[in-house]
């Protein structure tokens, strides 16, 4: 879900420089000008050089750190009597290369050392000609001072973009985008028990990413996330979960630096209230949004996602639904909490949010075994998510379907149920019982569609305006039970008698016989094409 906010203009442009490695280093001037020739680990020369030390004695660990090319005359390995440990030792202590000059003291590289070089898999680069080492390494050094500066003014930039995000209010998912984006590569939330909370939507996402993920995150953090990058979500002494980045990422500021900021934003943003609200709702509202949305990317994902924040879709009912009850309050986090176990007690999973465009619906998708009778499971459990509000409430359920791309549609019936209906009328509807309604709804915005209400109603609209009336109550129930006009005066709440006049002055000011089955039937949908422009009027 993104925000109204346009933060496009706070995209972050770095530069996208090579870092400093031994094919980098082997491609200075000042390197060619030795005629260098590779003997070992030609296929090693994306190793990183983090510096340059100038070496003639063999006890290599008392003075490297890890990441240098070694330079060497070979004038100290005179009491060298194992090529083997010296190579050996180089590699225990991550240097990056050996770079030996033959002429003064050697006039070939020995074969004991280029064999233990490729028996251990570790770069020896020889120089044919003279060169001042000193210029080798003023090149090196200038290389990585200016990697370091560019990096630096990378993080600059970076730091101040999530600053101007953060001071912007971005909520969590803008974050998240905007982080994916700097990184190229799909971003995740989880929360302490390993539960996939939110994810970024990029073109790099694949079902993959999504498979197994608790069990695989609980064992990736146990193992210092070797096959990722990870950075932890705390705000105020409290520990929210981690922020996850999927391989292959890069940022010329550096990917620890991206997520460090991005797990820093987040927590900023989870002390507001919304932010905490927005976390609650986790990624099974996210992807519901998507499913309304029709987002094709996400329809794609949608049922290993799903899968991911353990809501079961595979070998499933499902059915979308809304639920909105009177009064209009907010649906506090612990009753929505109490139907979802409602759910579970019946074997129903459920994901549900408040509509934030209405206050007092729910909107969600039901989760059921085949086998299941699905109508008398949903009512008795509208039933008792009833009694336990304590409210008027009503349920509508969308059509059953089995395969998670159709439940945009589901969930879209249940919208158009609950518009045209009031809240505490029936405990549930099913999209099932009124094909019409759906129909309609489907219809709506056909220009011939929208323009049956006047032509077939335009005589109750200007009495309705003018001065008001129950004519078009008594019209829908009449509509509703063409054939019983006792039970559509009891839901009128008025008389037969009083009833009966109603009709009769309906018919007179529309010009049409009510008994008609074409009038019937043109009535009908004209009175549902103005029921729904109301409701969109009211919600608008």
């Amino acid at each position: 879900m993104t925000e109204s906010k346009d933060f496009d203009g706070l995209r972050t442009v770095c530069p996208n420089d090579d870092p400093v490695t031994l094919g980098s280093v082997l491609g200075l001037p000042e390197v060619i000008a030795g005629r260098p020739e590779i003997i070992a680990g030609a296929e090693d020369l994306e190793r990183l050089v983090r510096w340059t030390h100038v070496l003639e004695s063999p006890k290599v660990q008392e003075h490297l750190r890890g990441g240098e090319i070694v330079l060497s005359t070979g004038v100290g390995w005179s009491e060298l009597d194992c090529f083997e440990r010296y190579v050996s030792d180089l590699r225990s202590v991550d240097a990056t290369a050996l770079i030996l000059e033959l002429g003064t003291f050697l006039r070939k590289a020995p074969d004991q050392l280029v064999e233990a070089c490729r028996r251990l898999g570790f770069p020896l680069v020889i120089l044919h000609a003279p060169v001042a080492f000193i210029a080798i390494t003023e090149a090196i050094h200038r290389s990585l001072l200016a990697a370091q500066t560019m990096q630096l003014q990378a993080k600059q930039r970076v730091t101040e973009h999530f600053a101007e995000l953060m001071r912007s209010g971005a909520t969590l998912q803008t974050v998240l985008d905007h982080a994916a984006a700097m990184l190229q590569a799909p971003l995740f939330v989880e929360d302490p028990s390993f539960n996939l909370v939110f994810f970024s939507e990029t073109p790099l996402l694949t079902t993959q990413h999504f498979a197994r993920w608790q069990t695989r995150s609980r064992a990736e953090h146990a193992a210092g996330n070797p096959n990722r990058y990870s950075s932890r979500i705390e705000a105020q002494g409290t520990y929210f979960g981690a922020v996850i980045c999927a391989l292959p990422a890069q940022h010329p500021a550096g990917v620890d630096h991206v997520l460090t900021l991005t797990a820093a934003a987040i927590g900023s943003s989870l002390l507001t209230r919304d932010g905490r609200v927005h976390w609650q709702r986790g990624a099974q509202n996210e992807l519901i949004q998507d499913l309304l949305d029709y987002r094709v990317g996400s329809q794609r994902l949608c049922a290993t996602g799903f899968g991911a924040t353990e809501f079961p879709v595979i070998d499933r009912a499902l059915v979308g639904f809304t639920a909105q009850r009177k009064p209009h309050n907010r649906w506090p986090s612990s009753e929505m909490e109490s139907v979802r176990e409602l759910g579970q007690q019946h074997n129903i999973a459920i994901v549900l949010a408040e509509d934030p465009r209405n206050y007092g619906k729910l909107i969600g998708v039901l989760s059921i075994p085949h086998g299941q009778r699905h109508s008398s499971t949903l009512s008795l459990l509208a039933s008792e998510v009833r009694r336990m509000s304590g409210t008027q409430l009503s349920f509508n359920f969308g059509s059953t379907v089995a395969q998670v791309e159709q439940v945009s549609e589901s969930l879209r019936e249940a919208i158009a149920l609950g518009a045209l209906h009031s809240a505490g009328d029936e405990i549930s509807r099913f999209a099932t019982a009124e094909p019409l309604t759906l129909l309609v709804h489907q219809l709506l915005h056909e220009p011939a569609i929208q323009a049956l209400p006047e032509r077939y109603l335009g005589a109750l609209l200007s009495v309705d305006s003018e001065r008001g009336s129950d004519y078009f109550e008594v019209l829908r129930a009449y509509l509703q039970h063409p054939t019983n006009r006792s039970r559509a005066a009891n839901e009128s709440h008025l008389s037969r008698s009083v009833f009966y006049q109603r009709l009769a002055a309906i018919e007179q000011l529309l010009d049409r016989d009510l008994n008609d089955a074409q009038n019937i039937a043109m009535l009908s949908v004209s009175l549902l094409v103005h029921r729904f422009n109301l409701a969109l009027t009211r919600s608008s």
